[in-house]
């Protein structure tokens, strides 16, 4: 095999075993009507407070998300949020687009994954290494993390970070993005 095929086989390996240890226990058919919001109805009114605005990465005030917005260019874009967000600890929550109308939960649409640290929640990145490795009973074994954006978590604010993109040896953090002001 190719090194190209075999790097190819090693990340699809490792997605497979980072979304299975993820805190995220389902999508949209498995959350509470009121844990999945759909832009396309009038339940854009009940994103969870905790999201609602304006959020911009710490290192690029230019990049910046809405999930208002991104509902109204995406119609039928949901959010799910198995259990509600959590206002002592990380909580792991997707965007789901569906590819066809006739999809109805996040397993048959393209999902972004999210955590949001509520005000008061500490990140560190290598402590999120370890517990990967440590979850992943062997499957994974990351070793570090690169780029580290733990010194950019303010903690005394709430902070959402896009997980899309963390899976790799060494783990590929991402900045957070806090609510614009």
């Amino acid at each position: 095999m190719s090194k190209l095929g075999d790097y190819r086989m090693k990340t699809i390996g490792a997605v497979a075993a980072l979304v299975s240890i993820l805190p995220f226990t389902g999508c949209a058919a498995d959350a509470m009507p009121s844990e999945v919001l759909s832009p396309s109805e009038p339940s854009v009114a009940e994103l969870p407070v905790e999201l609602e605005g304006t959020w911009c990465s710490a290192l690029d005030d230019d990049d910046c998300l809405s999930f208002t917005q991104l509902g109204v260019e995406s119609p039928g874009a949901w959010i799910s949020i198995p259990g509600g967000l959590s206002a002592t600890e990380r909580t792991t929550f997707a965007l789901c687009s569906p590819v066809a109308a006739s999809d109805a939960d996040c397993a048959g649409a393209i999902a972004n994954f999210y955590e949001y640290f509520p005000p008061g929640v500490a990140f560190n990145c290598q402590e999120t290494v370890d517990r990967i490795n440590l979850e992943s009973a062997g499957v994974l074994q990351i070793r570090g993390c690169s780029p580290d954006y733990t010194d950019l978590h303010k903690t005394e604010k709430a902070r959402l970070v896009d997980v899309t993109d963390h899976l790799g040896d060494p783990y590929e953090d991402s900045p957070p993005y806090y609510l614009s002001e």
